[in-house]
């Protein structure tokens, strides 16, 4: 198929010099959906917002030949239902472009509910659920070109799996895509081989998304979704998406982890208050160790560094402390360091106030306590080695 445009003085083929295509989650090369995304590749490759060098591929999403959105991916809005979409990449002012599909509503809200008034529909989300993960065990590093996930299917439901109704909604389809707060960094992707295992508590499959470029981003977000064979909801998301810190390191740093900059600990925690020092180049950030509804930061912290990555102790701050080599003039050291050590014995009790012990490795290297919910302190992990 060809569809030709006049853009900027050029006219030019859609799909024969990129091999950009675009189809929908149900591979359909005609039409598309209001409300899910559309897949996009080039050669039968996955698209990614940045190039190999650091530069931003300028892909944009062109409805009846209009530009209505830039980036790797595009879920059609109600506005665009009867338009015609198709993705364009833009290089020296030249627009390549993929095929054209037609958006459609996904059903008519009337026959909807005259078949839920006949029936009670099973949905899906009572049964299964699917969960995603970034799974490299060592830390990722901005020099990082590539990011292992598991996908899975899991049941949560009540009863026994051999007594589930044969005619009960599964999973045909899983498909994955990772960001970075809101900047997608890989077109949305279906899950190549999948099948769901019904007869199995879980069906889980590991991928490598590779060909990235991590050198501007501070965490990366897998996230995940399934689409439903039929029943009351045809869509299946996880609870939250997987996540992990894109760290910038020192070589000299072991096994340590600094502290969050604050472009982390914002991406992290958007909601949470924290004091800042500026070390060279790193804005650092220091926080309490609970937030106001309980949320252990500095654990959350290290868990989104490496599944091997844990809050230190008292003694192995003092220790990193007098280790020159690790503990050097890039380290802040405006306030103490948190460990994830607790105490009932604090100088007093009050309502509401969690003692904690600090440490104060800039200073007299001594320990300190702290209430979690109130003292700015780093927070800081440190990488265990595999057991």
């Amino acid at each position: 198929m060809k569809n030709y445009i006049f853009i900027l003085g050029s006219i030019v083929g859609s799909s024969l010099a990129y091999g950009l295509e675009i189809e929908s989650v149900t591979k359909n090369d005609k039409f598309t959906t209001v409300g899910f995304p559309i897949i996009a590749s080039d050669n039968s490759d996955l698209i990614f917002h940045y190039k190999e060098d650091g530069g931003i591929n300028d892909y944009v999403w062109m409805i009846d030949d209009k530009i209505k959105s830039k980036g790797v991916a595009y879920s059609p809005s109600d506005n665009d239902a009867n338009k015609d979409v198709k993705l364009c990449l833009i290089e020296n002012g030249d627009f390549q472009c993929s095929n054209t599909l037609k958006v459609v509503t996904y059903f008519d809200d009337s026959n909807a509910q005259s078949r839920s008034a006949r029936t009670e529909l099973a949905d899906i989300n009572d049964y299964w659920q699917v969960n995603n993960a970034i799974t490299n065990e060592e830390i990722l590093n901005d020099e990082d070109i590539s990011v292992k996930a598991r996908l899975s299917v899991d049941y949560i439901g009540t009863a026994d799996l051999d007594e589930l109704p044969s005619g009960n909604p599964y999973v045909t389809d899983l498909f994955y895509t990772l960001m970075s707060g809101t900047t997608i960094l890989q077109s949305t992707s279906r899950l190549r081989g999948f099948v769901h295992n019904t007869s199995n508590q879980s069906t889980s499959y590991n991928t490598t998304i590779a060909r990235l470029n991590l050198s501007s981003v501070p965490l990366v977000s897998l996230c995940a979704f399934g689409l439903t064979s039929h029943g009351a909801s045809p869509l299946v998301e996880p609870s939250s998406c997987g996540t992990r810190l894109v760290i910038e390191r020192p070589d000299n740093l072991g096994n340590w982890v600094q502290p969050p900059t604050k472009a982390q600990f914002i991406a992290l925690f958007p909601d949470q208050s924290y004091l800042q020092e500026t070390v060279g180049s790193k804005n650092y950030v220091a926080s309490q160790r609970l937030t106001n509804i309980g949320v252990n930061l500095v654990e959350s912290y290290c868990k989104h560094i490496s599944p091997r990555a844990v809050p230190p102790t008292s003694s192995e701050l003092k220790s990193l402390a007098q280790d020159a080599t690790v503990f050097d003039d890039t380290w802040p050291g405006m306030t103490n360091y948190w460990t994830n050590t607790t105490t009932t014995n604090g100088p007093f009790t009050f309502a509401g106030i969690t003692w904690a012990e600090t440490v104060s490795i800039s200073g007299t290297n001594a320990t300190h306590l702290a209430p979690s919910e109130v003292y700015n302190g780093y927070l800081s992990c440190i990488v265990k080695d595999e057991s």
